[in-house]
């Protein structure tokens, strides 16, 4: 059995070289296409892009983090006073291999009074929930420098966060993005722009807090007070605000950094047979630094800290109490990102690394949450531009490791982290 097991390890591996292989060799003679101008359409002009991502992940790495029932002591069932559920445990992957879809928008913008109004609509489509509104925003610059913003977007919070998907680099977002960054919001902004500095001042409906369990991974990925694409109410006691700054002394380089202050409502009681909602207090710290240079060398580090404080009052439900050591959570997360492009040297060819360390909860975990440890994933990868980022083809290896204690595939030990590797291949293509 095992040399049978080796031996589909080994089609597997040879299946994934072969494919992109053939993925190179087909994009290699594809025609480099010029770029538009804008439409005109009724009143002001309108100019149409989109993105398109589509890709191959190889799971290097078989195991995956599940929360749910688990039989223990190995009779078949489940007991039934609750000792076998919510058990967190590792378990082999559903599959080792798939195609994906990552990103496909579309992109509606352009002005109806010469430079001073605008419009920028963004429609993303989901093989799941099908088309859906992203983003609504109206901008007015009649002062110089100075643009409000009005409607739903993303904040310029975090410098992933309000960038092009389709200019990141790598194939998948650090992990601040991914788990406790800012989403989009429905709001408004002033946005002052100069050749030397930015300032920007938001106003949020704000986010809601769900009444889930604290350690985001337990969570499969859902961010710290969910504010997802469908979610457009206010969700607070007050509004969101957050102000952000940078800095640009020379070419190339810019220091930015911001503070994100909400008051997210927290349902962890019940009453009456409903929800009560709880004032919980969200404050994020967010720093760094980027530069860009003339001869192919580009460095990015940030680092972004966030602290939940939760109602502390006793609670009238029992069940739905906290524990004391849930009353703050703080989470801790920074990433160091480089790479080298050797246009200049006549090669479309880019290799990008980056170092990604994300601490869900920095209060002592070992005390409180007991799983809630430090994750790193480390990336290294590779960009070929067939025709800038308009088309082009990406490889990425994600090394990660867990710090968090987890109960073991057989259910009889435990062991840390999980093997969950990856390899990713990504195709996109932009207009």
């Amino acid at each position: 059995m095992p040399e049978i097991h080796e031996e589909v390890g080994r089609c597997r591996g040879a299946f994934f070289a072969a494919l992109l292989i053939l993925l190179l060799a087909a994009t290699a003679a594809v025609p480099a296409g010029a770029e538009t101008e804008p439409a005109r359409v009724g009143f002001g002009t309108l100019k149409i892009s989109g993105l398109f991502q589509a890709g191959f992940n190889y799971y290097i790495g078989d195991e995956e983090r599940v929360t749910g029932d688990a039989d223990l002591n190995g009779d078949g069932a489940i007991a039934p006073n609750g000792s076998e559920s919510g058990i967190t445990h590792a378990q082999d992957r559903a599959t080792d291999m798939e195609f994906v879809i990552r990103r496909a928008r579309l992109i509606f913008q352009g002005t109806v009074v010469d430079d001073r109004i605008g419009y920028f609509t963004q429609i993303g489509f989901d093989h799941d929930t099908g088309p859906e509104l992203l983003d609504m925003r109206l901008a007015f610059s009649y002062i110089p420098y100075t643009t409000f913003s009005i409607g739903r977007f993303l904040p310029k919070f975090t410098y992933w966060q309000p960038m092009s998907k389709s200019t990141i680099y790598t194939i998948e977002l650090p992990q601040m993005n991914q788990l406790i960054g800012i989403q989009r919001q429905t709001g408004v902004n002033v946005g002052v722009f100069h050749k030397y500095f930015e300032l920007d001042f938001g106003a949020f409906n704000g986010r809601n807090e769900p009444n889930i369990a604290l350690n985001p991974a337990d969570r499969g990925g859902a961010p710290l007070g969910t504010n997802g694409q469908g979610q457009w109410n206010d969700e607070n006691t007050a509004k969101d605000v957050y102000a952000a700054a940078a800095v640009k002394p020379i070419d190339g380089l810019r220091i930015f950094g911001g503070y994100w202050l909400g008051m997210p409502l927290d349902y962890f009681e019940t009453k009456d047979g409903e929800l009560v909602a709880h004032d919980a207090q969200v404050g994020i710290a967010d720093g760094g630094a980027v530069y860009y240079s003339t001869f192919g060398l580009n460095l990015w580090a940030e680092a972004l800290y966030q602290q939940v404080r939760f109602d502390s009052s006793p609670s009238t439900d029992p069940d739905g109490e906290r524990p004391n050591d849930t009353f703050e959570y703080n989470a801790l997360s920074w990433y160091a990102m480089a790479s080298f492009n050797f246009k200049n040297q006549g090669v479309p060819f880019e290799i990008v690394g980056r170092y990604d360390y994300l601490n869900p909860d920095t209060t002592d975990d070992e005390k409180t949450h007991g799983k809630d440890d430090e994750i790193t994933h480390i990336t290294a990868g590779f960009n070929y531009y067939i025709e800038s980022y308009y088309a082009m083809l990406s490889l990425n290896y994600i090394y990660k490791s867990e710090r968090y204690d987890i109960l073991n595939k057989k259910l009889d030990d435990t062991q840390t982290g999980i093997a969950d590797d990856e390899l990713l291949f990504q195709v996109q293509v932009a207009f």
